[in-house]
């Protein structure tokens, strides 16, 4: 690990942002969950904002996307968020809130495309070519800082984003560091293919059960964790077989439950109009 210690400054604080259309945000791309084997945080230099990513990019590919022009050349996911702390300093203790306005957070004259005091779902497929983003409709972040032996310290960021569609994600990213070392602060898990599908690795290299499982995503068999609300007007989706894979157990739409599309449905259910004008699946 890697990281210089420069003190610490009063946070900056924001008002909560409005609720957001997410639609209006052109990049957009469904979130889709993902295991988190590298952790980094940063400073951007030119708008002094702390970097705060997580991706499944492992080694020192996975730390270079700490940089926000950074591209991994092949198929990844990460979150990135930039606290807008309004000092230069390497671990900024305070509170932040995040924006989630595309008029706001897609506006920037730095390097990069998003604006300090925005977060993002950023995904790229085989051939390393980004096919979207997803702003955080809203969210959160606190860090502290621990002072440790021998002139180390450390910095600890507790992120709470909200995605459109009811989708939650959250991680704690500790990292220490001394004083000759300078950013970025790189953090990679262990966990490797060890953890399920369903799971999550943690910063100290533990398979966790995540807080739920996103829609379409693989879930364990005794249907724990739950799967996520899909978002209003859905309700809790069900751990069954969806159409499009049988054999496997996906979190898909139950019997009776609002839908859109046939693929939405458990199987052997279909979405079908109802007498209310509305989808279900029957």
């Amino acid at each position: 690990m890697m990281a210089l210690a420069l003190g610490c400054g009063s946070a900056a604080e924001r008002p909560d942002p409005p609720p957001v259309d997410a639609s209006a945000d052109a990049t957009a791309v469904p979130f889709e969950a993902f295991s988190r084997t590298t952790r980094a945080i940063d400073i951007e230099v030119d708008s002094s904002a702390l970097v705060v990513m997580a991706t499944d990019v492992p080694g020192s590919l996975g730390c270079a996307l700490a940089k926000e022009t950074a591209s991994p050349g092949k198929a990844a996911a990460l979150v990135f968020a930039k606290l807008d702390t309004g000092i230069s300093t390497q671990c900024p203790v305070g509170s932040y809130t995040l924006d989630g306005d595309p008029s706001f957070c897609r506006t920037t004259t730095g390097p990069g495309r998003l604006r300090a005091g925005c977060a993002e779902y950023r995904r790229w497929n085989d051939a390393g070519t980004e096919v979207g983003a997803l702003l955080a409709t809203t969210g959160y972040a606190k860090v502290t800082e621990t002072p440790l032996a021998n002139d180390r310290t450390r910095c600890t960021v507790d992120l709470q984003l909200q995605f459109p569609g009811g989708r939650s994600w959250s991680d704690i990213i500790s990292v220490e560091y001394g004083f000759a070392a300078s950013p970025p602060f790189c953090i990679e898990s262990t966990c490797g293919a060890a953890c399920e599908p369903w799971q999550s690795c943690t910063a100290a290299g533990a398979c966790e059960d995540v807080a739920c499982i996103d829609p379409g995503s693989a879930c364990p068999a005794d249907g724990s964790p739950a799967c996520c609300t899909f978002g209003d007007p859905y309700r809790q989706l069900a751990c069954n077989e969806p159409p499009d894979s049988p054999g496997t157990r996906s979190c898909c739409v139950a019997l009776g439950d609002l839908c859109r599309y046939d693929g939405d449905c458990c199987r052997p259910h279909s979405c079908v109009l109802n007498q209310l004008g509305t989808h279900t699946c029957r």
